[in-house]
């Protein structure tokens, strides 16, 4: 395993985990009465769902496959479902079996068979001289209802429709005058939809790709279920649903995957346990890449959520239900070395009754805002992470308690504060398994062995209200602050408009915390480059 910051370093600027292309040797699993291997393969000629589904006779579609793996289940027989190269255009429902036996779904080759919600539309005619063309609009969806409890938002954030061509999305606009090159519109009242590629391109050449299913993958109710190696794609989800949504399951195991380019959610995990992602991807999706709902004893390891909300940056809603990757509700779960970069929201999203949570190893960087935690009695470990170069907020908390930050790197050259605590003095949470109500408070924090760097002329380390239950609570050692530009780094809120800046002997003398903490310059590597190595006159000690 590299070390912290070489994997920082890296994990800035490199690909993703999944190792496209990556192969797995299926020869070892055979039909021999104790386990059945189904083959799927889209591009075989000779595929057929009458066929039995061997490797030399596959089935053509995983639906088929499905229905064959769910009656050898029945008959408490395991199933491989082994899924060949090319694109499957088909919705999945997997639902529970008539004994827990395991079901895997496998990509022969990791990131080459793709489940898709999308079509490919021939017949387009032009529309004009401009490069525009129309094709007739086949569905009646028009603005999806806005979730319950949820503020206002645009128009254009309640449209599920996509388009890709060639490869890439076009952008949405609600009417004619708004089309331009790289955009597309769909009339609801006449039927049509106008598409403007960005370059000249022939219809009737180009991959023209319509979204048009909702979900690709619903598990309801399913235990000891593996999906692996498998790309999920071009779902047109409503407000607040995902691609792939696994609800009400057990043992769930998800491995190099990918969900991509879905109108909202990639992955949703809800009310599940034994729940594990390793090696995944959730990028370029509408509003997040992955979230988890209400699930117990989770892992998430080595997983990429990254330059996701391009819907809510058209709508100009950057929070709410988007994230990089959002997680609410969840009792005992490990989040380690999950990367966020580039999303137009949060990075990473810890939101209400979470308790129970490790975090480590993360790396959350140019995102819009770095890692929230909200709403949560913790105990909450953020550790060995990297937030750095935000657009604003590198860490911001809401009545949120016990939770420890260590050897942690926050960085910053945007005029906010690193560590920002929110203004809401307490709140009600209710806890979902026991249904116990509890009033938490932002207190009973530790702070030991992070570095802090504000490289902004205006930004202050800490943004902190002059709550005494936070500053009583507080446990602070071992920390290395830097602002070149200020020594007055540390701000206590007060009224609006009011407050108090302390430097770091006044910050000490004011919470009792930081002892031994300093302020100085950690001598990091090149920060701004995404290098945080420490130099070997680095005077930072981690705890």
């Amino acid at each position: 395993m590299l070390p912290l910051f070489a994997m920082v370093a890296v994990a800035v600027i490199s690909r993703s985990p999944l190792s496209a292309g990556a192969s797995f040797n299926a020869t070892p699993l055979q039909t021999n009465g104790m386990h059945r291997v189904i083959h799927v393969d889209v591009q075989d000629g000779s595929a057929s769902d009458r066929n039995p589904g061997t490797a030399s006779a596959p089935l053509q579609t995983i639906g088929r496959a499905l229905q064959i793996a769910f009656a050898q289940n029945a008959n408490a027989l395991p199933v491989t479902i082994f899924i060949h190269p090319g694109t499957y255009r088909e919705t999945l429902s997997i639902a529970a079996g008539g004994a827990d036996v395991a079901l895997t779904l496998q990509a022969t080759e990791n990131g080459k068979a793709v489940v898709s919600g999308s079509d490919v539309w021939k017949g387009w005619r032009p529309w004009g001289d401009r490069g525009i063309f129309v094709h007739p609009w086949l569905f009646s969806w028009g603005l999806a209802p806005v979730p319950g409890g949820w503020p206002k938002i645009h128009d254009v954030l309640r449209r599920r429709e996509m388009v890709f061509v060639n490869g890439l999305l076009l952008s949405q606009v609600l009417g004619p005058e708004n089309l331009a090159p790289g955009a597309f519109y769909v009339d609801d009242r006449a039927h049509l939809i106008y598409i403007w590629p960005r370059e000249a391109v022939d219809p009737g050449t180009a991959m023209i790709e319509v979204a048009v299913r909702d979900p690709v993958v619903l598990v309801s109710g399913r235990t000891n279920l593996t999906i692996r190696g498998l790309v999920f794609q071009h779902a047109a989800t409503a407000p607040d649903a995902s691609a792939v949504t696994v609800n009400n399951s057990t043992n769930v195991l998800i491995e190099d995957s990918t969900f991509q380019w879905n109108n909202w959610g990639g992955l949703a995990i809800n009310t599940s346990v034994n729940a594990t992602v390793k090696r995944s991807v959730g990028n370029h999706n509408g509003a997040r890449g992955m979230s988890t709902w209400k699930d117990k004893n989770v892992l998430f390891e080595d997983n990429e959520t990254s330059f996701n909300n391009w819907r809510g940056s058209w709508g100009d809603f950057y929070s709410w239900a988007t994230a990089g990757i959002k997680n609410m509700f969840v009792h005992k779960g490990v989040f380690r070395r999950h990367r966020s970069i580039g999303n137009h929201t949060w990075g990473f999203w810890l939101d209400t009754d979470n308790q129970d949570v490790t975090v480590e190893d993360g790396v959350w960087c140019n995102n819009n805002a770095g890692a929230f935690v909200e709403a949560s009695q913790g105990p909450i470990t953020l550790s060995g992470s990297v937030i750095c170069l935000n657009n604003s907020t590198s860490l911001g908390t809401s009545i949120s308690q016990n939770v420890t930050l260590r050897n942690n790197i926050i960085y910053n050259t945007a005029p906010y504060p690193l560590l920002e605590i929110n203004d809401l003095s307490s709140g009600v949470v209710r806890d979902w398994e026991t249904g116990q109500t509890m009033t938490l408070r932002t207190q009973r924090w530790t702070l030991c062995g992070n570095v802090f760097i504000s490289a902004g002329r205006s930004e202050h380390l800490f943004s902190v209200p002059d709550w005494n239950f936070f500053l009583s609570t507080l446990r602070s050692a071992r920390n290395d602050y830097w602002n070149p530009y200020t020594r007055g780094a540390f701000w206590l809120r007060g009224s609006p408009g009011s407050g108090q800046t302390f430097d770091l002997p006044g910050w000490q003398r004011l919470v009792g915390q930081d002892a031994d903490s300093i302020f100085a310059d950690p001598r990091l590597t090149d920060p701004t480059r995404g290098d945080f190595q420490p130099l070997p006159d680095s005077p930072w000690h981690r705890c």
